[in-house]
């Protein structure tokens, strides 16, 4: 094998570089970044891309695969299809997946399929790589082009498509071991038909079983009873309902759960192409792609245990099916290029999770889980079961079009202009489900003439599920959450002469959100008196009503907050109820930007202005002004009074809308080949400004036991992205990627004192400085009659903090008092305090000298990891490749989650070692 030219070289690189197998010639690397096809080198925007030959010999199938080679870009989440992704550091927290569905903010990053908008908040899509021409990640907003949540970025897959006139296919085949984890395989097939002269198709097909390497081992509360009674009498809002501190204990097993190498994920699926060259100038593409994930298992170990084990109460399991059928029509009218492009994508969610650690924030835990009912502190002889889990149904649906059309790109003066339509509707039922509840007396109906019998709590609930609930479901979220959008977007590009040249784009657009549905709760549903017919409540008592079958039970319906109605009367009287009271002195509630129908109505206009100057033939300097935007969000919760109404909290209501956190960028960067055309060398340097960055919130302590978001206050991310690719010699290529991010908050609204680390912290989950270096050494295998390779990759992760809220020392206390040792997870003190006094009841670690916990984080520590693979390919048909991926079996700490007042660790895959065969024809 001979070469001696960049292009011909590039086979690992990442960056502004394509990676591609060693090729006879340079080749110019085309991105579809800016609505068009352009080189990449000559556009004056920062691109990363890796095509799918790359991927393939870089073993990357998955997203959470190709970010380790992208130091700037992270992804956090309790595991596959539960992940969302951050670039360049712009992040708050990890929306929990038990909301993220309707009350999540949407995402900061924008992903799209070819051209299809995919990107869901909490759970973004998680899109199998086969079959892949390339992925383009655009750092920075796109949101001229891209609209909505590309605020910080933008991730595009380009899927191969139909080739006329060629038939062709590849079949692959690969089979890995995990030290102390389960086997797993891989097999593809793709094929490409020529059906007549103009029309082609493209099929591929995929199964991909990922063995798991985490033990649910058997649970062990290390604590005694008392200390376990102490964590749940804690964070009371009044001492009227505690726990007697020589109750009983009813302390919950796993033994049915127990089982090694548990956490196991399965991608299947397929995709179907269909290509129609009309004529010369016009082209239709119809596409179809169908994947159902498959997960069993949680993706987290218990740090108090080891890092290879967890011990969780309830068999997680996250089933993900997506259809995505597109469409594009090309064509030219007159002087005018035309792309018409849309899709519909149906996607269902049915998710089972461990919900059991939420005990352990103490509040309101205390009177669900405490029997006899009293209102007296001390008044409960036994603590229930603690069990708990979340059962989710989402469906969503997304309609998509877009139009444009451009001039041609060679004259002086051209431009692309177009519409862009979205509509998006999520129905979703999430229940909360108390296995001790019904123990603890809640929702027990009574026959008038005697007996009993359990019932169901909720004899409606929202909008997409109005059938009655299980006696154990404590809380019901039952929502639809529609979201369309209309824009209008053009640039315009101007040269000046042949070596500088200007653009200028925009983007006006028009958002509606709406909710619709309720939270139900069967707060008022434990030990109801059939006395109380024909439904009053006398003093606190729950409501009881005769049900069809004779029996009395509990009107579930008695603490509902029915959204839909909530914020028309925001929208009509600027009261929660309607009564045309204000219900807040502050004003809060008078918000313009919800109409009648309790839609809330947003509109602006972004710009993006960027230049560049071809210094010589192989380098360019360029500079881009940006904006970027994340849509506002309605709160199911509108206008809830703080349940501390003291201090900051004083007159303090939940907002009826987190507004839209913008984002305002400047970047300047150089894009250059050196060394005859060896040496390929990208750099951006950027400085970001937020404001108004939205977050959720879960704050029962001091505001309400309802997720909401909010918008934290404003942060600065200002860094360096940089890459290089470099033929060292005919044989050996090497390059690499170095990210350097230095983030701050620089505002912080006062609500969020005490629960958000302070002003001067940086943003959460992206280290200041990361990078990878890879090799690769090809060579002819004359006695095979092949061409053989060896390559290696480093990648280096470093320290990262764990969200926005200073929760760790809370977090670790808790840990402490529930299994009687810490977590040994380091965490970074803030400066000042979090929460209120009474969530430092007992406790023994953390705790600052105004009696708060102090505010911490716990620190994700930097991680080192090595791959490496040889193999050979031969009459550019048969190949194969053994290797072995993390060489050095390194336990990261990928993603360290807080949100139930446990810790609970992400890590990566241990060493695997495999191989894998493929078929070209």
């Amino acid at each position: 094998m001979n070469k001696s030219k960049l292009g011909n070289a590039i086979a690992i690189a990442l960056g502004a570089s394509v990676i591609t197998p060693a090729q006879a010639a340079l080749e110019e690397i085309v991105v579809t970044a800016t609505k068009r096809a352009e080189s990449m080198q000559d556009i004056p925007v920062a691109v990363q891309a890796i095509n799918g030959d790359a991927m393939e010999q870089l073993g990357v199938a998955t997203f959470d695969e190709y970010i380790q080679f992208l130091p700037n870009v992270e992804m956090q989440g309790i595991g596959p299809g539960q992940r969302e992704v951050y670039i360049r550091g712009v992040a708050t927290e990890q929306s929990p997946t038990t909301v993220a569905s309707l009350q999540g903010s949407s995402p900061q990053v924008a992903w799209y399929l070819d051209e299809q908008p995919v990107a869901f908040g909490g759970r973004n899509l998680d899109v199998y790589a086969a079959d892949i021409e390339r992925v383009e990640v655009l750092p920075g907003p796109q949101g001229t082009l891209f609209g909505a949540s590309s605020q910080s970025g933008t991730v595009r897959m380009i899927t191969k498509k139909p080739v006329q006139g060629e038939f062709g296919g590849k079949v692959s085949a690969g089979v890995a071991f995990t030290t102390g984890g389960d086997i797993s395989t891989r097999a593809e097939a793709t094929i490409n038909l020529p059906l007549t002269e103009n029309m082609a198709f493209r099929g591929t097909v995929f199964n991909d079983s990922q063995g798991g390497w985490i033990d649910n081992v058997p649970l062990n509360y290390g604590a005694s009873d008392l200390s376990l009674i102490q964590v749940v009498n804690r964070n009371q809002i009044s001492s009227s309902s505690t726990i007697s501190e020589s109750a009983t204990v009813v302390r919950p097993n796993n033994n049915g759960l127990i089982e090694e190498d548990w956490n196991d994920a399965v991608y299947r699926g397929a995709r179907l192409g269909l290509a129609w060259a009309i004529n010369d100038s016009w082209d239709v593409l119809l596409q179809h792609t169908a994947q159902e994930l498959q997960v069993d298992g949680d993706f987290r170990y218990n740090p108090a245990i080891n890092d290879e084990s967890s011990d969780f109460l309830i068999p997680a399991t996250n089933d993900d099916e997506f259809g995505l059928t597109s469409w594009t029509v090309n064509g030219r009218i007159g002087a005018l290029d035309l792309v018409y492009t849309g899709g519909f994508l149906d996607r269902d969610v049915r998710n089972l999770q461990d919900y059991s650690n939420y005990t352990w924030g103490g509040g309101y835990q205390a009177y669900y889980l405490g029997s006899p009912f009293s209102y007296v502190a001390g008044g409960a002889s036994t603590l229930h079961d603690p069990t708990k889990d979340y059962e989710e149904i989402t469906s969503s649906e997304r309609f998509t079009n877009e139009i444009r059309i451009s001039s041609d790109p060679e004259k002086r003066v051209s431009f692309t202009a177009g519409i862009f339509v979205d509509d998006v509707e999520t129905n979703s039922t999430g229940a909360f489900n108390y296995h001790g509840a019904v123990a603890a007396g809640f929702d027990v109906a009574v026959t008038p003439g005697g007996g009993g019998s359990i019932q169901t709590a909720f004899p409606r609930a929202g909008v997409g599920n109005v059938n009655p609930r299980g006696a154990t479901t404590i809380f019901i979220n039952d929502f639809t959450r529609m979201e369309d959008q209309t824009a209008f977007f053009g640039e315009v590009k101007f040269d000046i002469n042949d070596d500088i040249s200007l653009r200028v784009g925009a983007r006006s657009y028009d958002l509606d959100f709406q909710f619709q549905g309720s939270t139900g709760s069967s707060f008022f549903c434990k030990n109801v008196d059939p006395s109380t017919l024909p439904g009053s409540r006398p003093g606190n008592g729950p409501v009881a009503v005769l049900r069809p079958d004779g029996t009395v039970g509990c009107d579930g319906n008695s603490f509902d907050n029915h959204v839909t109605q909530r914020l028309i009367n925001i929208a009509n009287t600027g009261t929660v109820d309607g009564s045309g009271v204000a219900n807040a002195t502050t004003g809060i509630l008078n918000v313009p930007e919800l109409d009648s129908n309790g839609v809330a109505k947003q509109d602006d206009t972004i710009i993006r202005f960027s230049g560049d100057w071809k210094v010589s033939e192989d380098v360019m300097l360029f500079a881009t002004y940006s904006e970027g935007f994340r849509p506002q969000v309605s709160n199911r919760n509108a206008g809830q009074a703080a349940s501390n109404q003291s201090g900051i909290y004083a007159g303090y209501f939940v907002p009826t809308i987190a507004s839209t956190d913008e984002m305002k960028n400047f970047e300047l960067g150089v894009k250059g080949d050196f060394l005859d055309g060896n040496l390929r060398l990208n750099a951006t340097y950027y400085d970001s400004e937020i404001t108004e960055l939205q977050t959720h919130r879960f704050d029962p302590a001091n505001v309400a036991f309802l997720v909401f978001i909010e918008n934290i206050g404003d942060a600065d991310v200002s860094g360096i992205d940089a890459d290089f690719t470099w033929a060292a010699s005919d044989n050996l290529t090497i390059s690499g990627a170095a990210s350097y991010v230095d983030s701050e908050i620089t505002r912080l609204n006062p609500e969020l004192v005490g629960v958000a680390v302070p002003v001067g912290s940086e943003l959460p989950f992206t280290a200041d400085f990361s990078f990878n270096l890879r090799g690769r050494y090809d060579f002819e295998w004359s006695r095979f009659g092949a061409d053989g390779y060896i390559q290696a990759a480093l990648t280096y992760k470093g320290d990262s903090v764990s969200g926005i809220s200073g929760s760790a020392f809370l977090v670790e206390d808790t840990l402490r008092k529930v299994y009687g040792r810490g977590s040994g997870l380091e965490i970074q003190a803030e400066g000042g305090g979090f929460g209120a006094t009474n969530q430092t009841a007992n406790a023994t670690f953390g705790v600052g000298p105004d009696g708060r916990f102090l505010s911490g984080r716990y620190v994700q520590q930097s991680y080192s990891l090595v791959n490496v693979a040889a193999g050979f390919k031969r009459d550019d048909a048969l190949g194969f490749e053994i290797y072995i991926n993390n060489l050095f079996d390194e336990r990261a700490e990928t993603y360290i989650h807080t949100q139930q007042f446990l810790p609970t660790v992400g890590t990566n895959r241990p060493r695997t070692i495999g191989m894998r065969m493929s078929y070209e024809f």
